[in-house]
């Protein structure tokens, strides 16, 4: 939703914080603008107490780091995974991170975590759609990343939509 013609160049951080307060003014938000990485996890985290820890990282390293330390710290954390090359939302499923398939991001956090003894309880959102490579390109792996263009715009939408209704849900059970 922020990412508008009239947007180039603002923060992604503000613009979303500014649209949250246009539906909620009285939402409390603390606004970080900087790219995160693994050290600074452990400090996000201590920051408060939270109902859900939704992750929409897209880099690997801080990514595990968020995700082991919300374990360790039996947080609920729902993680999405890879959207760039999909393009079929009927394929977008919630999962145990252990029974994710057809995601790339997903089997690398899999693997990473099974290593740092996390093999399951971290809920993940991702594609069982096989994407096409002839679509997806590296990035020259500035910014601290090596990522996938090619990225529909409705695809990471949706997954935040279904991290957004599962986080609804089991908050209802309580």
């Amino acid at each position: 939703m922020h990412a508008l013609n009239s947007t180039i160049g603002q923060s992604k951080a503000f613009l979303m914080a500014n649209r949250f307060h246009d539906i909620n003014p009285d939402l409390q938000l603390t606004v970080i603008q900087q790219f995160m990485q693994p050290e600074d996890m452990r400090g996000l985290l201590e920051k408060g107490d939270f109902d859900f820890v939704l992750d929409c990282i897209d880099s690997v390293s801080p990514k595990i780091s968020l995700l082991v330390l919300a374990s360790q710290q039996q947080l609920n954390v729902i993680s999405s995974m890879g959207a760039g090359g999909k393009k079929d939302p009927s394929l977008v499923r919630i999962a145990d991170i252990s029974k994710t398939k057809n995601c790339k991001l997903a089997w690398q956090i899999r693997k990473t975590l099974r290593y740092e003894g996390v093999a399951k309880g971290i809920i993940a959102v991702y594609s069982e759609e096989l994407h096409d490579k002839a679509n997806l390109k590296y990035t020259d792996g500035s910014n601290f990343k090596k990522s996938f263009y090619g990225t529909i715009s409705y695809m990471p939408a949706l997954f935040g939509l279904y991290m957004a209704s599962e986080v609804i849900r089991r908050l209802g059970k309580v």
